[in-house]
């Protein structure tokens, strides 16, 4: 079993709290099962938290006091709502009163949530990553979200038997929420670096992800191992659409290092983590015409250059190479087989 696949399958989230509130208050009669955005059937009796930062409040409106501040993906229970929607921004919403898993009630802004069926708890939390994962969320959101999709995967491993594919979502938006925060963490100054939240962030993936993440110290960048996003594929190699994306994402993440025009590095790279590993799994995917483009300008005979004592293993690479492209019939594998076969004799 690999590390990364070692790693998913132990992974564990400390649980989340929210703080106390106001008394309890009458039921309102609940609304009929409408608002379910996402498609699925309802419980109008839970609701789902959609924002990070969603706070509770003792009244129905908006400068009654703070029961709690609820992190993004909370579930509560809804004991009632009011008998019309309220202005709120740039939104109109019904304010639903909700008991919190300490049992605290108070009130919360419709638009901040949707309607939620423990029974398909998952799949609606598909639905509700795959709508994060598509904005610019700020450091803090990012990392709500990471550990929103830390606990989803560890709840799967801990009983649950959702759809492999389903899995293999969570897990792969997991590796590229990782990744978002080290991208704002890679840009800081090393002042920065060392300041919360950031330095803390860091440690927590330390002890929670050491498996999936490193530091490239050529570029000076904390990463997720490439390889991370190939094993996720390689245990899920049959899903079609999904699995051409894993490897897709896998062929296009850094692996750290810089090559410099070195053809024997280079190939390497390609034939092993890269696109040529991708072509290998998928010459036919929609994704192929753009593989082949990336491949021919990263060849460019001007910028390249290799070493007579690495004739041997280009030779070796050529051929492996070759086969990959002979199963693509267009005319840039046409193209760039000739201009690799060129480069080798340069």
């Amino acid at each position: 079993m690999s590390a990364v696949i070692r790693f998913f399958s132990v992974l564990l989230l400390s649980g989340w709290v929210v703080s106390s509130g106001a008394a309890p208050i009458p039921a309102l009669p609940p609304e009929p099962p409408t608002l379910n955005e996402l498609g699925y059937q309802t419980d109008t009796h839970h609701r789902l938290t959609i924002v990070s930062g969603a706070r509770v409040r003792s009244q129905a409106n908006n400068q009654s006091g703070v029961v709690a501040t609820l992190t993004l993906g909370t579930t509560m229970k809804q004991i009632g709502r009011t008998a019309q929607p309220s202005a709120l921004g740039d939104s109109k919403h019904y304010w639903y009163q909700v008991e919190l898993d300490n049992q605290r009630r108070g009130w919360i802004f419709g638009s901040l949530t949707l309607p939620y069926h423990p029974s398909q708890h998952l799949e609606i939390y598909r639905k509700l990553v795959e709508e994060r994962m598509g904005q610019s969320l700020s450091f803090a959101d990012q990392m709500e979200l990471t550990r929103l999709l830390q606990k989803l995967i560890a709840e799967i491993h801990e009983g649950d038997t959702p759809p492999k594919s389903l899995l293999a979502e969570l897990q792969l938006a997991y590796l590229k929420s990782i990744q978002k925060t080290l991208d704002v963490y890679n840009q800081l100054s090393p002042t920065q670096r060392r300041q919360n939240p950031y330095s803390a962030w860091l440690r927590h993936l330390e002890q929670t992800a050491k498996e999936v993440i490193f530091f490239d110290e050529i570029s000076a960048r904390q990463l997720v191992k490439n390889e991370a996003f190939w094993e996720l594929y390689e245990a899920n190699p049959r899903m079609n659409q999904l699995s051409d994306h894993i490897a897709w994402t896998a062929a296009n993440h850094p692996i750290g290092g810089e090559c410099e025009g070195d053809l024997n590095c280079y190939f390497s790279y390609q034939l092993n983590s890269g696109l040529l590993r991708y072509l290998k799994h998928f010459p036919n995917s929609s994704y192929q015409q753009q593989a082949l483009d990336t491949l021919l300008m990263e060849t460019n005979p001007k910028d390249a250059y290799w070493s007579a004592s690495d004739a041997s293993e280009l030779t070796q690479q050529l051929a492996q190479m070759t086969a990959i492209l002979s199963q693509i019939d267009t005319p840039a594998s046409t193209r760039l087989l000739a201009q690799l076969r060129r480069l080798s004799k340069s």
